[in-house]
């Protein structure tokens, strides 16, 4: 993979949790780091296809490794900076080539 394919700039962000001042918490998002990826919409499968039918779309991000990258969990969120999407992130695996991670992440589905 070259650094022409990561034509995504991508923004990480996790979800913390801040005191009001009236004694509720409130939960908001928080950047965690930006990126480079790039970015592979899914079109087979059982699941795919229908979550097509409900408005849900599945992508997967592959990014550089790195030690933010692996801080990655399914409680992140994914924001394409270019598109302004916001993709719920599903799961974090190693990538097929060496030297980077593969994110699986949602889009169209409740927001967290």
């Amino acid at each position: 993979m070259t650094a022409g394919t990561l034509r995504e700039k991508i923004r990480f962000q996790s979800r913390t949790n801040e005191n009001d001042g009236y004694g509720n918490t409130k939960a908001e998002w928080t950047t965690a780091y930006d990126c480079r990826a790039d970015l592979l919409w899914l079109r087979g499968g059982e699941s795919v296809l229908a979550g097509r039918l409900e408005g849900v779309k599945t992508a997967v991000f592959t990014i550089r490794d790195c030690v933010d990258a692996r801080a990655v969990t399914s409680e992140y969120r994914v924001v394409n900076l270019r598109t302004d999407e916001v993709f719920n992130v599903r799961s974090v695996n190693s990538a097929t080539k060496r030297g980077y991670i593969d994110i699986l992440a949602e889009t169209g589905v409740a927001d967290g």
